[in-house]
């Protein structure tokens, strides 16, 4: 009797039931979100649950399940939403704290940059904005550590960089002697410490921090500089504005082939490539923040180096170091991952146009400015070609050392791109692309073809195809700089028909006589 008035009692406010547990679920959702920064989808999915069940209620207000009011499981199902929300918001919430009290009690980490924090169980929480501007890497998620980390080699075993994660999670302090690879070929070597951060004592969790010395700009602002520059075991020299000297450390002077770790502003300028000593005659030693890039001639041959103005007590410091352009270059996805997203967008849309290309002046841009920059003179150029285009999400992808690719799997934006190619030559085949103070012209090549007319829809094939396609448009006697891939057509000519015979079988004949 109890249980039919208490069943009666829900139907009749079903209505306020349903709203009341399904705001609440939609407000702890929120909360969810705000302290995760992301939905949780276990909680989103039983929501969208509700609301679903909820429509079908007040569509069909006289359905039935067993006999039973559709309302009864609806309000069920919204008090289930609220209280799975409200475990999730609790949940999160403990983790939020627990997050927030690690870093307010690891900031005292002994001037070392954090570059992970770890909960009380060494289960990573996240990558720092501080290791991933060390890598180069514009946002900070887990996706992009992925797409940019090739491998991680640590105590003599290489392993991705979920393996690594993994391989952190035990509960003693210990230091990493690691060398990460990127996908972009280069590889990092550093030293990193995984310390306890205890607080009350209570543990709170860990941080992976970079063990490293000295940094330039440190060792440069410090009293005894000289001393602390020979530390840092590198070629580096600053410019003291007052005594009008370079300061070299010894393997910069060595590098310059100089006796002397001070020369004057002369000595020093006689080793910059005179095509960079503009940059020099321009700059403006008391600007704080300036940063500039030139060569230097060493016994090595030319050699990129950065220099950065640093403020130190009123004085204007100017710290000049070598560079490898790390944070300027982004690596490209490799002839795999072309496949494999040929293969995914394929059976998706069932069409897709591959565009390969060949910037034929890059090898004359390598040997003029080195490697290193080179590679950032094609992050420009691929930038501002997406830019131009307008299409932020555009993927390349490296096949070889000079030829790339990308696929547009819209098209519309294929018949731009063909436009492009024929009318807006400034856009895709001869470009100018600046190199901080030297521009380069960059000479472009372009096979291209939509899927339905490739031999079959393999990946590899469509490949083959548009490579194919972009050999045609390197021909010296071919007119334009892209060629269109046409479907290859049967002649319908069967040699036996006309009773010709292209075996050798007529030699065993010959041979029995």
């Amino acid at each position: 009797m109890m249980f039919t008035q208490i069943l009666d009692f829900i139907l009749q406010y079903s209505t306020t039931f349903i709203i009341v547990f399904l705001l609440a679920s939609i407000v702890l959702f929120a909360g969810i979100v705000e302290k995760k920064s992301r939905p949780s989808p276990v909680g989103l999915t039983i929501i969208v649950l509700a609301l679903a069940g909820t429509a079908v209620g007040y569509i069909f207000p006289d359905l039935k399940l067993f006999n039973i009011s559709i309302f009864l499981p609806i309000v069920g199902l919204a008090f289930l939403c609220s209280l799975v929300n409200l475990f999730l918001y609790l949940y999160y919430n403990h983790k939020f704290y627990q997050k927030l009290r690690l870093l307010a009690a690891s900031n005292n980490a002994s001037g070392h940059k954090i570059y992970a924090y770890l909960d009380p169980n060494a289960r990573l929480i996240n990558f720092t904005d501080d290791f991933a501007d060390f890598l180069g890497i514009e946002k900070n998620n887990f996706k992009n550590f992925e797409e940019l980390i090739s491998s991680i080699l640590v105590d003599s075993q290489d392993m991705n960089i979920r393996v690594f994660i993994h391989y952190l999670k035990n509960l003693e302090e210990r230091d990493y002697r690691v060398a990460i690879t990127l996908y972009t070929g280069m590889t990092v070597k550093m030293n990193l410490m995984k310390r306890k951060v205890i607080a009350n004592g209570r543990l709170l969790g860990f941080i992976l921090m970079h063990q490293g010395g000295f940094s330039a700009a440190e060792a440069a602002l410090n009293p005894d500089y000289e001393y602390y520059l020979n530390l840092l075991d590198d070629a580096v020299c600053y410019f003291d504005s007052k005594a009008k000297k370079y300061i070299l450390t010894k393997q910069m002077a060595s590098l310059l082939n100089i006796n002397d770790t001070q020369i004057n502003e002369n000595s020093f300028l006689s080793a910059v490539v005179g095509e960079d000593l503009n940059v020099l005659s321009n700059r403006n030693i008391t600007q704080t923040g300036q940063k500039l890039f030139y060569r230097l001639n060493t016994t090595r041959g030319p050699i990129w180096f950065e220099e950065n103005n640093i403020d130190y007590e009123g004085q204007v410091y100017v710290l000049i170091h070598r560079t490898d352009f790390f944070r300027q270059r982004r690596g490209f996805r490799n002839r795999q991952q072309l496949l494999d997203t040929i293969k995914v967008i394929y059976e998706r849309n069932n069409w897709l146009a591959l565009f390969a290309l060949e910037i034929s002046s890059m090898k004359k841009i390598r040997e003029a400015i080195g490697k290193e920059a080179s590679e950032v003179v094609l992050y420009n150029f691929f930038t501002k070609m997406i830019g131009d285009l307008k299409l932020d999400n555009l993927k390349i992808y490296q096949l070889e050392e000079y030829i790339f690719a990308f696929i547009v799997d819209d098209r519309n934006q294929y018949q731009e791109f063909l436009s492009c190619l024929e009318n807006s030559t400034e856009i895709l085949t001869k470009v100018k692309v600046d190199f901080y103070h030297l521009n380069f012209d960059l000479l472009n090549n372009f096979g291209v073809i939509p899927s339905e007319v490739a031999e079959d829809s393999r990946p590899e094939t469509i490949l083959n195809d548009a490579i194919e396609a972009l050999t045609y448009s390197k021909d010296i006697k071919y007119p334009k700089s892209y060629y269109l891939y046409t479907q290859k057509q049967d002649v319908g000519f069967d040699f036996k028909d006309y009773g010709i015979d292209l075996s050798d079988n007529f030699l065993d004949d010959i041979l029995k006589k």
